[in-house]
C-alpha cells in the first residue's frame, strides 16, 4: 500500500493502488480496506505526527488481512486450490524457536519422567514401593509426562503464537478440506480397526469352550503388551490418556514449528516430506524397523497437508487424535471384553 502523507490540518491517504493493477476480487477487498484506513487516518486527525506510523501499520494489516480472506474466499468449495493456505505462509514468515527448544520440548515429556524413575529404581524403598504399588506408579508417571507436555505447549504458544495459531473462526470450506485430506488415512485404520473388532467378537466364549477364553487373552495380551507398560485396567488407561494427549504436543513442534522451519529454509515441498520423516524417525522405538513404518510416514504427510490446505493447526492436532482413537478402539473392545469375562 502507498505510503499517506500528512496535507492541511489533518492526514489523508494521497494516492489508492491503481485499478489496472489489481483484480475485480482486489480491488473490492482493497476499497474495504481503504475506507477502513482513511477512517483511521480522521481519528488520528489532532493527534501527534510520531502516531501516524501506527495508523499507517494498522491499515497496511487490514490490507494484509483482507487479501487473504479474498485469496481464501476465492476456493471453489473445498479450499484447497491455496496450498500452501495463505495463513500458513504468514505463520512461516513470523519470529521461529530454535532446534534445539524443539528438540527439548518433544523430549523432555517423553523420556524425562522415565529416565527419573529409572535413576530412583536403585533406590531400594523406592522399588519396594513401585512393586507393591504399580498401578500407582503408572498413574504418577502418566501425570509427570502430562505436567512437562502441556507446560511446553503453553510455553511455547505464548512466546511464538504468530507461528502456529491464527485467531480467524475455521470456515466451511477450511473443514472440507481438512476432511478430504484425512479421509484416505481414516478409511485405511478404520478398515483394520473393524477387521480386528470382528476378529475380537468371533473369540467370545460360546457354550462354556474354554479354547475361546484363551483366545481372548492372548489376543488381550497381544493388544497390549506393545501400547501399555502392562496388561492392568490402571496401565491400559494411561496408554489410552497419552495417545489422546500427546498429539497435541507432537503436531505443535512436528507440524507447526518444524514445518515452519523447513518451508522457511527450502520451501513447502522439502516440509512436507522432511517433517514426516521426521515424525516416522520418532517412533522407529515403538515399532522398530517394520512395514508399519510405512502407514506412519502415510500419517505424518497427512497432518501436514491438512494444516497447508486448511490453514489450521488445531485441525491437524484434531487429525491425529482422531486417527489414534481408531486405532486404539479394537484395543478398547477387546480390553472390555476380556476384563467383563475375568
Amino acid at each position: 500500500m502507498p505510503k499517506p502523507t500528512p496535507t492541511g490540518s489533518g492526514h489523508s491517504l494521497s494516492t489508492r493502488p491503481r485499478r489496472s493493477q489489481l483484480s475485480s476480487g482486489r480491488q473490492l477487498s482493497l476499497l474495504s480496506c481503504w475506507r477502513c484506513s482513511q477512517k483511521c487516518v480522521r481519528s488520528h486527525e489532532k493527534a501527534e505526527p510520531s502516531r501516524w506510523s501506527g495508523c499507517r501499520a494498522s491499515a497496511s494489516a487490514c490490507i494484509r488481512r483482507s487479501l487473504a480472506r479474498h485469496r481464501s474466499s476465492r476456493t471453489s468449495g473445498l479450499a484447497v486450490r491455496n496450498v500452501p493456505h495463505p495463513v500458513v505462509t504468514a505463520q512461516v514468515s513470523a519470529p521461529q524457536p530454535g532446534l534445539a527448544t524443539l528438540l527439548v520440548g518433544l523430549a523432555a515429556p517423553a523420556y524425562l519422567p522415565g529416565l527419573l524413575a529409572y535413576g530412583l529404581m536403585r533406590w531400594r524403598p523406592f522399588w519396594l514401593f513401585t512393586a507393591k504399588h504399580n498401578d500407582g506408579f503408572y498413574i504418577a508417571q502418566l501425570i509427570a509426562q502430562l505436567i512437562l507436555g502441556f507446560g511446553v505447549i503453553v510455553l511455547l504458544s505464548r512466546r511464538y503464537s504468530s507461528a502456529i495459531w491464527t485467531r480467524e473462526r475455521l470456515a466451511r470450506p477450511q473443514l472440507l478440506a481438512a476432511l478430504v485430506v484425512l479421509l484416505p488415512l481414516l478409511l485405511f485404520h478404520a478398515s483394520h480397526c473393524f477387521s480386528q473388532i470382528h476378529y475380537a467378537l468371533s473369540c467370545l466364549p460360546r457354550s462354556g469352550r474354554t479354547a475361546d477364553v484363551g483366545m481372548l487373552a492372548s489376543f488381550y495380551q497381544y493388544e497390549w503388551d506393545e501400547s501399555a507398560s502392562g496388561t492392568s485396567p490402571a496401565a491400559i488407561a494411561c496408554a489410552s490418556v497419552s495417545a489422546l494427549a500427546a498429539p497435541l504436543l507432537e503436531e505443535l513442534v512436528l507440524t507447526g514449528f518444524l514445518t515452519n522451519a523447513i518451508a522457511r529454509r527450502y520451501g513447502f515441498a522439502a516440509a512436507a516430506v522432511g517433517v514426516p520423516l521426521c515424525f516416522t524417525l520418532g517412533h522407529v522405538h515403538q515399532v522398530g524397523i517394520d512395514i508399519r513404518l510405512v502407514p506412519l510416514f502415510f500419517a505424518g504427510v497427512t497432518y501436514v497437508m491438512v494444516r497447508f490446505c486448511s490453514g489450521s493447526l488445531s485441525l491437524a492436532v484434531l487429525s491425529h487424535c482422531v486417527i489414534n482413537a481408531v486405532i486404539f478402539l479394537p484395543k478398547w473392545v477387546v480390553a472390555a471384553l476380556y476384563l467383563g469375562r475375568v
